[in-house]
């Protein structure tokens, strides 16, 4: 009995401090959203995230590309490698192929952790480890398409596209292709100082490996700058740029909003409603087809105008114009994107891109070598602006994520072809031309497509509607 009653007094015990510890637990919650609430009352935290991705999206989604275009490329004319062009473009083929096929798991991985913050450091530190071992020990065609091809795939995967794109829809519900724009600036920059730094870097050391070793430092610093990242301004206390509730941002221009002039869903798809879509796949088609140019470009732009006979230095500075253009094509539609509908404008950069590849493939001209790096920048810049904004607009912020990765899955697939498939042509007819003028042709049909997307009128009549009133009630 007295065993009994004991235990019967400790149980009692604990049940009177249950709703103190409820208390307690309560008192914590609300002690930690207060916090965050103090801690976001100041400037609004989204413009520096915007320049840190916009650090980060400079090594993981830029620096990295234009390393391995001339590093990759003075690889392939070593010897000792023994590298044809078709395993040199399976390695890009490898490596654009799971950045697809691992999309949609990292924007699942992002939804689950409820931000890509974590991700943003794992992909930053296995560039970093992946460069360094480009730099010290790939001496064979397997090395190259296992950490190149794969580990390097999966770091800029963690740290590129998907997450930079799902963290700009968290922040800003407005000015998205602006913000975008300013961070493919970035990428802009790094693609103009890239090429002569890092030719520069293997001219002064003898070795294409030093490329490598330059890009191991940048990662590091792109790891470091991860950790000031905030997934969603949840947690800083804050709210999306451009929500209905600003309370706690001390920025003047949140508060009275312009209404804009193109279509934005105010009520998300759900995840099969987006996949079902046709407009996200037309969206998606005239995104990937900027890929698809970039993709050549990158793999064996710069060897298809070397043997069209143009000297490496020439070419490095035309990959230059290529960064040139990647800014200004992120930058100014990105501008205008809450002006004018950004998949259209897409569609026009995308056939005028295209018609340049038609040109390029066997004309020898400075002047068109110069345009065709500078419009295939400005495609791939203005598809990473215009193409995500334009499908957040069309889905809304709940889902874009896991949709986006899905759609880039089939892209990237499609994409992962282009390299592979011009080192065959290449090693079979002894020239380029062919498959520029294929993918000329596929950028002029997806700038096509961009025109057949089409929005409801009515929604987009009425959302225009009530924002011009609040806007007139406002002041």
């Amino acid at each position: 009995m007295n065993s009994s009653e004991s235990r019967a007094g400790a149980i009692a015990s604990e049940l009177e401090c249950l709703p103190i510890v409820e208390e307690v637990e309560e008192l914590d919650v609300d002690a930690r959203a207060e916090a965050r609430k103090q801690k976001g009352a100041g400037v609004f935290y989204g413009w520096r995230n915007m320049i840190i991705l916009g650090l980060i999206f400079f090594v993981t989604m830029a620096l990295v590309f234009n390393t391995a275009t001339i590093a990759n490329t003075y690889m392939k004319l070593d010897e000792s490698m023994r590298m044809n062009a078709t395993i040199l473009g399976m390695g890009f083929s490898v490596y654009i192929l799971l950045q697809g096929w691992a999309a949609p798991l990292i924007g699942r991985v992002g939804q689950r952790l409820g931000g890509f913050k974590q991700l943003f450091i794992v992909g930053t530190a296995l560039c970093a480890v992946c460069s360094f071992v480009c730099s010290m020990w790939m001496n064979d065609a397997i090395t190259y398409l296992v950490v190149f091809g794969v580990f390097m795939s999966i770091g800029t995967g963690c740290a590129g596209q998907v997450p930079t794109d799902a963290t700009v829809a968290y922040w800003f519900k407005r000015k998205r292709g602006l913000v975008l724009g300013v961070i493919l600036g970035f990428s802009g920059l790094a693609a103009i100082i890239g090429p002569p730094i890092v030719h520069g870097v293997i001219s002064a050391v003898g070795d294409w490996r030093a490329g490598w070793w330059f890009l191991t430092g940048c990662s590091v610093v792109a790891c470091i700058l991860a950790c000031f990242l905030y997934a969603k301004p949840e947690d800083y206390g804050q709210v999306a740029y451009g929500s209905e509730d600003v309370v706690g941002v001390d920025d003047p221009s949140a508060k009275v909003k312009k209404p804009i002039g193109v279509f934005q869903r105010q009520e998300s798809l759900t995840f099969r409603e987006g996949m079902r879509s046709l407009n996200t796949w037309l969206i998606m088609l005239g995104g990937g087809v900027g890929q698809f140019t970039y993709t050549f470009t990158v793999s064996f732009g710069m060897l298809h105008f070397m043997d069209l006979g143009f000297a490496a230095v020439m070419v490095t500075a035309a990959l230059s114009a290529r960064g040139v253009g990647s800014s200004l094509g992120g930058f100014i539609p990105g501008f205008l994107a809450d002006r004018i509908e950004p998949i259209r404008m897409q569609g026009a950069n995308m056939v005028v891109t295209g018609i340049l590849f038609l040109l390029g493939a066997t004309t020898g001209s400075q002047i068109v070598l110069f345009l065709f790096f500078f419009f295939t920048g400005w495609a791939i810049g203005s598809q990473k602006s215009l193409c995500p904004t334009a499908l957040a607009n069309w889905l809304g912020t709940d889902n874009f994520p896991r949709v986006y990765g899905y759609t880039l899955l089939v892209l990237a697939t499609l994409a992962s072809l282009i390299p592979v498939a011009t080192g065959a042509l290449y090693d079979a007819t002894g020239t380029y031309a062919l498959a520029t003028q294929i993918v000329g042709a596929s950028a002029i049909v997806g700038g096509v497509a961009c025109f057949l997307v089409r929005y409801p009128k009515k929604a987009r009549a009425t959302a225009a509607s009530a924002e011009s009133e609040q806007f007139e009630n406002s002041r």
